[in-house]
């Protein structure tokens, strides 16, 4: 009787995880289309900073990371993970800070901050915010005959705020929107121009316990631009994405795959060709205080395919470090012949 109640709940929850994920992306699907249907070019897009990955945990994993549970910063990769946080060293979890920080290539720098909070008890849901940013530095300007006109610089950022909840069978969903902005800052204030946008993710997560797994799926960057650069309107990086998580029993890892990016134009090509846009990666969990972990991203590495070679464009690796309520995060990220490795740092904090 017991192993028939655990099969028929079970089914349940496959059941109820389906369902959601149909109904989900017919109505984002719906709406990246209304977000597209004025633009000339559905593959030109702005603001692309949002699909940088800038936590060092997810970079490390390849950005398989839709599917994270107890995480604070996979708030950005999925808002229903808000309602996740759980449990260290048997004391419940009621609030969660991280912030890190990326030394990009050249002058580039960027970054984030996220903080999860319990709104009481835990069928209250969570609160969740965050910001990204990306400054590009800065650079000499030039007129149209070549003259020097005195330096520019170039940044973006986004805030979100969101909220998550549990419905029946551990099924998680999550809201959040997001304000967007992106200039163009020179010393001239004639010379100045900037553009910003709104946008909602929306997400669910389901925590199948029985069998160590999780699964989530996310839509991100619904929304229009408020204002344009020069009048130019451009579609948002509407992003689609299923991810799967499996701790395994009987060694201390678990491992994460995801397809990202579902509903790209695929330009005449099968079905197949939506799916190059996968990661996946591992972490190793070394005692209460270590963690090792390694990813890889299939689209990264057919982006950075130079004649040459490809190198270990699209491979990472990380560590983490767990002392008492704090995390240290670090990751290395290959980006092939072309360019330097990136190393990421990321801090967690836990609070009872």
């Amino acid at each position: 009787m017991h192993h028939f109640l655990n099969s028929h709940l079970y089914r349940r929850a496959i059941r109820a995880l389906w369902i959601s994920a149909i109904v989900l992306p017919v109505f984002v699907v719906g709406a990246a289309r209304a977000q597209d249907a004025d633009n000339t070019s559905a593959r030109a897009h702005v603001f692309e900073f949002l699909n940088v990955v800038t936590n060092p945990r997810a970079a490390a994993l390849g950005n398989a990371f839709t599917s994270m549970k107890n995480d604070p910063n996979a708030f950005f990769s999925n808002p229903a993970t808000l309602s996740t946080l759980g449990q260290n060293d048997s004391l419940p979890i009621v609030r969660a800070l991280g912030f890190g920080f990326t030394k990009y290539i050249l002058d580039i720098n960027e970054g984030f901050i996220s903080y999860d909070q319990r709104m009481g008890d835990s069928g209250n849901g969570s609160f969740g915010a965050g910001v990204q940013y990306i400054d590009y530095g800065t650079f000499q300007g030039y007129d149209t005959k070549g003259l020097a006109t005195g330096d520019f610089g170039a940044r973006e950022f986004a805030l979100s705020v969101g909220y998550s909840n549990i419905a029946p069978h551990n099924v998680h969903y999550g809201v959040s929107v997001k304000f967007i902005s992106s200039s163009l800052v020179s010393g001239s204030s004639v010379a100045n121009y900037s553009a910003s946008g709104i946008a909602a993710d929306a997400g669910l997560f389901y925590d199948l316990e029985s069998a160590l797994m999780t699964f989530g799926l996310s839509a991100l960057n619904i929304g229009t631009q408020l204002k344009t650069y020069a009048g130019v309107q451009e579609a948002l990086p509407f992003n689609l994405s299923l991810g799967i998580s499996k701790k395994l029993e009987r060694l201390p890892l678990t491992v994460h795959l995801a397809f990202h990016n579902l509903t790209r134009d695929r330009e005449g090509r099968d079905l197949f060709f939506a799916l190059n846009d996968f990661s996946f990666g591992g972490e190793f969990t070394l005692g209460k205080a270590l963690r090792l972990r390694i990813g890889y991203e299939n689209q990264k590495r057919r982006d950075l395919k130079l004649p040459t070679g490809s190198g270990l464009a699209g491979f990472s690796l990380g560590a983490g470090v767990v002392v008492k309520q704090y995390q240290f995060d670090y990751s290395f990220n290959s980006l092939g012949l072309a360019f330097q490795p990136l190393h990421r740092l990321g801090v967690g904090i836990a609070f009872y």
